[in-house]
């Protein structure tokens, strides 16, 4: 299993603020994916490994493939993509969630998608994130 630790030292040294961002997207995670009508379309419940931040499926017939978990613009962004095996409405994806919003679970977090679906059409939106460390 590959995995997607920073191989920078600035971004893992204990000073770097990147560290306790990382250390804190690991946990369990249900992801809603809404359509541009503003209308739930599909449901993922999610896995950040806090080892080595690959992503999992939490259901037995989904498989996640080609995934990466990535902070963007100096820390600002949680990107993450991904590819999903089985039986699932979407079929890629790639996600961008402010981080500040994943560091304050308090509230509502959202962000926003773009992929495939099963039919091969490329669709967008917005995405809901619930956070269950």
């Amino acid at each position: 299993m590959e995995s997607h630790v920073p191989n920078h030292a600035s971004k893992v040294s204990s000073k770097s603020p990147y560290t306790s961002l990382f250390s804190n997207l690991a946990g369990n995670y249900v992801f809603s994916f809404y359509d541009s009508n503003e209308k739930i379309i599909y449901t993922l419940d999610l896995s950040i490994d806090q080892y080595n931040f690959n992503i999992l499926a939490n259901h037995p017939n989904i498989i996640i493939e080609n995934d990466s978990v990535e902070l963007t613009n100096r820390g600002q962004n949680v990107y993450l993509d991904f590819e999903i095996l089985g039986v699932s409405y979407l079929q890629k994806t790639s996600i961008y969630v402010k981080t500040f919003y994943l560091m304050n679970p308090e509230k509502e977090i959202f962000g926003v998608f773009s992929g495939i679906d099963l039919n091969n059409n490329t669709i967008h939106g917005k995405v809901k994130i619930d956070f269950k460390k």
